[in-house]
């Protein structure tokens, strides 16, 4: 991992080992109105702008909330965290949204996430198993994923996955998949036939509030703290082409920004002038 030729920068911090491979692969489900011992029971689907720079909120999938919000609605789910024999299947493309999605998707808040993954709660033997499979680092077959996510669930709700990656007792599954630039998200709930719980058909689960931009539709101010940044490699472990990017927090409300021109230079935590560009048809932050 440390090896820099091997495991050259994308976009500081992340590096090619951070990031999934796309591989060959298809899936296949069939859905059928005759008895099953699996059944569908939620479903939702949201979308979101594919411009990340017009994004209210840039440090979480807003899709991912609205459509786990939707298919634990029809599932009758109140708590996802509550549910006995959980395992969750989510879309971690890349070594953040591991992270995030357990967050969006309502199963933890972010101190509890970071704690879960440390003590092992998401282990094959923990509290609520995830990406057992091994995840999209293991396979990502683009057009293919969001089924593949379903088809290992319903393995392991039959008991059907390999020795070694078995869960025990597993009785309803959450399955996550992302498309495009997080903007295109399908969430879907399985459960074993037979896995009686109350369903809260006349309640909804509400998503946590964001830890940030509370206040969406505040104007930018012409100033901001520039909170992180970082490095993208269009051509991977290259200089050439290589731009900068970064998070400006502008009295709550956190943007993306990119320099004005190549001789800015600026740390964390220094305060920085906000201004816009045209790019095409669109407006673009930059800062100095």
């Amino acid at each position: 991992y440390r090896d820099a030729m091997r495991n050259p920068p994308v976009a500081t911090p992340l590096h090619v080992f951070d990031s999934c491979p796309t591989s060959d692969g298809a899936g296949a489900i069939l859905v059928t109105s005759k008895e099953s011992d699996i059944e569908i029971s939620g479903v939702g689907h949201a979308v979101d702008g594919s411009r990340i720079f017009d994004r209210y909120y840039i440090d979480h999938l807003e899709a991912t909330r609205w459509a786990a919000r939707k298919a634990y609605k029809q599932a009758g789910i109140l708590h996802p965290r509550d549910l006995s024999g959980l395992i969750l299947e989510q879309h971690d493309a890349f070594g953040p949204l591991f992270l995030l999605n357990l967050v969006d998707l309502g199963i933890f808040t972010h101190p509890e996430a970071m704690k879960a993954i440390e003590k092992g709660t998401l282990d094959r033997d923990g509290e609520i198993p995830t990406n057992i499979s091994g995840g999209l680092k293991d396979l990502h077959a683009l057009g293919g994923t969001g089924l593949i996510k379903i088809i290992e669930a319903c393995r392991q709700l039959r008991g059907e996955a390999p020795p070694g990656l078995q869960v025990k007792k597993p009785k309803v599954a959450i399955c996550h998949s992302i498309g495009g630039p997080g903007n295109n998200i399908a969430v879907t709930v399985l459960d074993k036939v037979g896995n009686r719980r109350y369903r809260h058909h006349f309640r909804r689960w509400q998503p946590e509030p964001l830890p940030h931009n509370n206040e969406p539709y505040k104007p930018v101010l012409p100033q901001g703290i520039l909170e992180v940044s970082t490095t993208v490699y269009p051509q991977v472990g290259s200089p050439q082409g290589a731009y900068a990017i970064a998070v400006v927090n502008c009295g709550g409300k956190r943007i993306l920004a990119a320099p004005a021109h190549d001789n800015v230079q600026r740390a964390w935590g220094e305060e920085v002038k906000i201004s816009t560009v045209a790019r095409g048809a669109f407006n673009r932050y930059v800062y100095e």
